[in-house]
């Protein structure tokens, strides 16, 4: 007897995936990605900026939501949208995004052009943990849910069996060793944020030097 092969992302056609995590856009941008968007996608990335959606080869204009940003970015971004339409807020998908009116080389190079403005930013506080609540969690795997007292809200509740668990046990039970910062104290959500973080790092310490 054959085993059914379990379906995959690599099965989908390319660019007709409704979500796909980005550590794993990233991986295979070229797939996911319509060559219109993909220069100013990367472009963003460089800076540590995420990607929600971007146009698809059925659109006559291209594109990039952002999934998104720090303070400092947000700012620019809102007040270039009081003077540049290029620069906007979807309420439906609740995020801002930048666009061009057509899909022309032309167009594709202005997209590019209008993510200059942005500068590099650190990871969102969504892709890590404290330590803390990094133990907190684990804690509660298999626990099932219970009702919380003060917010009445459904929340997962502590498994018995682990609720003796040291955040180092933690830590090397789901393999996260190698995403945690000591200095820090935080572990990271995925390699990829985790290598984001650090890049940030290193341009604010650069930063700091040459302006010594």
């Amino acid at each position: 007897m054959i085993e059914e092969r379990k379906a995959s992302a690599l099965d989908i056609p390319p660019y007709q995936y409704e979500h796909i995590d980005l550590p794993e856009v990233v991986k295979n941008p070229e797939r996911f990605i319509i060559p219109g968007c993909l220069e100013a996608c990367y472009e963003l990335w460089n800076k540590n900026i995420e990607t929600f959606m971007c146009s698809n080869l059925q659109d006559d204009f291209f594109y990039v939501l952002i999934g998104g940003l720090s303070s400092a970015n947000m700012e620019k971004i809102r007040d270039l949208m009081e003077v540049d339409s290029r620069y906007f807020y979807s309420e439906y998908r609740g995020c801002y995004g930048i666009q061009v009116p057509s899909t022309t080389v032309r167009d594709k190079q202005m997209l590019t052009q209008l993510t200059h403005v942005f500068e590099m930013q650190d990871v969102l506080p969504c892709h890590y943990y404290s330590e803390e609540k990094f133990l907190e969690e684990y804690k509660t795997t298999g626990g099932g849910y219970t009702i919380d007292p003060n917010t009445l809200d459904i929340v997962p509740k502590e498994n018995p069996e682990l609720s003796n668990v040291s955040f180092a046990q933690a830590l090397e039970a789901t393999g996260k060793e190698e995403l945690y910062v000591p200095e820090e104290h935080r572990v990271y959500t995925d390699p990829l944020f985790l290598s984001w973080h650090q890049r940030y790092v290193d341009s604010s310490q650069k930063n700091t030097t040459s302006h010594r």
